[in-house]
């Protein structure tokens, strides 16, 4: 993940951290319907 900000490829890295985070909601999501 830090590769792709330490080439200065900011746009990759931004998407990047955006999909973690949308994943990271989207199982917190899943997790409390589960419960």
């Amino acid at each position: 993940m830090s590769e792709l900000c330490w080439s200065g490829n900011l746009q990759a890295c931004y998407a990047h951290r955006v999909y973690i985070h949308t994943m990271a909601q989207q199982k917190i999501a899943v997790y409390l319907l589960l419960l």
